[in-house]
C-alpha cells in the first residue's frame, strides 16, 4: 500500500539526492557532475531537464525536456 503523503528520498555518499519518490510511486531522478553541480534531473514522465557548467562552477548551457 503507498501512502500519498510519504515522498522517499534517496542519497548518495556526498550527500547528492539521487531519487524522490512520492506516495504515488511517481519517481524524480538526479544526476550530478564532479564538482557536485546538478547537471540533469528526470522527472516521474520520463521529461529530462540538462545543465552545463565551466570549470568554476558557473551555469553555462541549460535544456529543458523540449531541448530548448
Amino acid at each position: 500500500m503507498r501512502l500519498p503523503n510519504v515522498t522517499t528520498l534517496t542519497y548518495d555518499q556526498a550527500g547528492h539526492k539521487l531519487k524522490q519518490t512520492d506516495g504515488t510511486g511517481a519517481t524524480t531522478s538526479y544526476a550530478y557532475d564532479l564538482c557536485g553541480n546538478v547537471v540533469s534531473v528526470t522527472d516521474a514522465d520520463g521529461a529530462t531537464r540538462t545543465a552545463a557548467f565551466n570549470a568554476q562552477g558557473k551555469q553555462i548551457g541549460a535544456q529543458d525536456a523540449n531541448g530548448k
